[in-house]
């Protein structure tokens, strides 16, 4: 199989807006790849799991096989400025000769419909549950976000000479504390949510419901952005290859 882009997430949660912009029908599993055409394009969307290790290893295993045209790291990040917002995107600097041909002109189209910021993107071991830690991070790094994929997925894509971009779109501010601490709502082992253990934890704190609330607000527009960023790439992608 060859893809001309492999679009990566950590969880296919975060593939739901994107699968809906590019008319994809079919269901995500963490490390297995969708595909689908996209017009003349073959497009591959593959959930890595969460965290540095499983990303590298999920997107090695795959190119170790197969090829493509571009390794995306596309989902969510944390952000680490003050100004931001719920849906902005950031988009790192270039690093590598790695870059596709088309970044440019992806960058340009972008701006057009949302807020891009070029910045430094830090790949965590952890996830940053605090506003005290994103405030701490930001000082030591200077970065404008954090995930906990993409150093991974670049490395490997640059194993395996492939080129790659990165956009992340922010799903927390800087200021806020994640409103349910990883652990309740998320089983890394299995890398699945847990819905029960979520609703019972909410049901005995009321008090942080409003806050949770408000999060899943600043997720569906962090979805809606990656939504349309999918549909602006390939947009982009195949006019260049006219």
């Amino acid at each position: 199989m060859s893809w001309d882009l492999l679009i990566t997430f950590a969880l296919p949660e975060e593939t739901s807006s994107v699968r809906k912009r590019l008319g994809i029908s079919a269901a995500c599993q963490v490390g297995h790849v969708t595909s689908a055409r996209v017009g003349n394009l073959t497009i591959g969307l593959l959930p890595t799991g969460m965290g540095k290790r499983r990303a590298g290893e999920a997107l090695d295993r795959i190119l170790r096989e197969q090829t493509a045209g571009c390794v995306v790291s596309s989902g969510f990040a944390g952000g680490l400025q003050s100004g931001q917002q719920a849906g902005d995107l950031i988009v790192p600097p270039v690093e590598t000769a790695q870059s596709p041909a088309w970044r440019e002109e992806l960058i340009a189209e972008l701006k057009k419909s949302g807020t891009v910021r070029c910045g430094l993107l830090h790949t965590a071991d952890v996830a940053l549950e605090s506003a005290e830690d994103k405030a701490r991070l930001a000082l030591e790094s200077g970065a404008a976000a954090v995930d906990m994929e993409t150093a991974a997925l670049q490395a490997s894509a640059a194993r395996h000479g492939v080129p790659f971009f990165c956009v992340r779109a922010l799903s927390d501010l800087l200021e806020e504390d994640l409103p349910v601490p990883l652990g309740i709502w998320f089983d890394e082992t299995k890398q699945r949510p847990r819905p029960l253990r979520l609703v019972t934890w909410l049901a005995v704190r009321p008090m942080a419901c409003a806050a949770f609330m408000r999060f899943l607000g600043s997720v569906a527009s962090a979805g809606q952005a990656l939504g349309l960023t999918a549909k602006t790439l390939c947009r982009v992608v195949e006019t260049q290859r006219r």
